[in-house]
């Protein structure tokens, strides 16, 4: 009979029991464990039991990564020594070879420990943690560099060749006598006159020409007689008669450059000296007629010699401006010519057809001439 079953402990707790008065209560024994507590320990003993496992393994890879290390850094410290003894014995043009050799070596060396590493690794199921790396050994002494040979001496210069003769110097040439010195050359300044038509410069529209009264009222007058012909305030001229000289013309102000003409005449202009002249005219006409024409003229001394320039009609075009003038038909007409001028001639600029209308704006109508040369060879 088991005295800890639960039947016996449940006997001596039965009511017949009580009546046992010598019983000792103090002798009553514990129940027994139950299955769920047997189960819980014997499960902590087996985990005890693996982590002691664990433990042993970790130190056994610990010591064996340790070792390793050791025999890596042994044949490491073996391999630097013999390198240095091989670099000490052979030329220095082969030391690139030997390191290269060393260091394959080396490196053979170093994959076969961690091969057999990973072997005995593998061995056990239990592997743990990888342990830090160690320090490397220390370095060895590099072995002294060998002394350089003595440098040979340099052999004797040989003796140099004897130098040829010279050969004889030829005679210089007589030079001739040097010639007496030109005269200077004269420089021409250049004198050149352009002439242009300006009607805001030369009409005055404050003049009480341009006003007349009628009925007691002051009017303005659109046109007056100028110049021998119409002037109009549409900036226009148009000549009276035929083979008009054209007096409206007046001198550009050009600073520094001298005239050749003498200007007081109006309409005529004089040479001051005798040369070849570059002369143009242009000039525009603000209407259209069956025939227009403007001259320049050369009188010379010599009667029945003059020489006349005439006008080029240039292409038709139409111009939109204020009302005075709109969308009438103009012309251009220029003239370009080189002269031979002698001193005195004159040259006047003449307008052919009565009733031809001019445009008197500035760079409408203009006249000029140049001073090409005055010396003739």
């Amino acid at each position: 009979m088991d005295l800890y079953s639960d039947a016996n402990y449940a006997h001596e707790m039965s009511p017949c029991s009580k009546c046992r008065g010598n019983i000792d209560t103090t002798t009553q024994r514990k129940p027994s464990l139950t299955s769920s507590q047997r189960l819980i320990i014997l499960a902590t003993i087996v985990l005890f039991i693996l982590s002691c496992a664990i433990l042993a393994c970790n130190v056994w890879i610990l010591s064996e990564n340790i070792n390793i290390r050791k025999e890596l850094s042994t044949e490491l410290h073996k391999a630097a020594l013999h390198s240095e003894a091989l670099q000490n014995r052979v030329e220095e043009t082969h030391r690139d070879e030997d390191d290269d050799e060393i260091y394959n070596h080396v490196v053979f060396k170093r994959n076969a420990q961690k091969k057999t590493k990973t072997k005995r690794a593998r061995r056990c199921k239990c592997r743990g943690r990888r342990g830090r790396k160690g320090p490397p050994g220390p370095k060895g002494d590099r072995g002294e560099k060998g002394e350089s040979g003595t440098t040979g001496e340099q052999g004797s210069r040989g003796a140099p060749g004897i130098k040829g003769d010279q050969g004889p110097i030829g005679t210089q040439g007589n030079t001739g006598p040097k010639g007496e010195k030109g005269d200077p050359s004269k420089t021409m300044k250049i004198k050149a006159a352009h002439y242009t038509s300006d009607f805001d410069r030369d009409i005055n529209h404050e003049d009480k020409i341009w006003e007349k009264t009628k009925n007691g009222y002051r009017e303005y007058v659109e046109c007056n007689n100028i110049w021998h012909g119409t002037v109009c305030r549409n900036r226009t001229y148009t000549s009276l008669k035929n083979s008009q000289t054209m007096t409206f013309l007046e001198r550009s102000n050009w600073n520094n450059v001298e005239n050749p003409f003498d200007d007081t005449e109006k309409g005529k202009y004089k040479a001051k000296e005798t040369g070849i002249y570059l002369v143009y005219f242009h000039v525009v006409f603000n209407n259209v007629l069956s025939r227009e024409e403007i001259a320049i003229i050369h009188h010379r001394h010599n009667p029945n010699t003059d020489t006349v320039l005439r006008c080029v009609e240039g292409n038709d075009s139409y111009v939109h401006g204020p009302k005075s003038h709109k969308n009438k038909k103009m012309k251009t007409c220029s003239i370009t010519s080189v002269l031979f001028v002698q001193q005195n001639d004159v040259l006047e600029i003449q307008n052919k057809i009565a009733g031809t209308t001019i445009d008197l704006t500035k760079d409408a109508t203009y006249f000029g001439a140049v001073l090409l040369s005055n010396v003739l060879q």
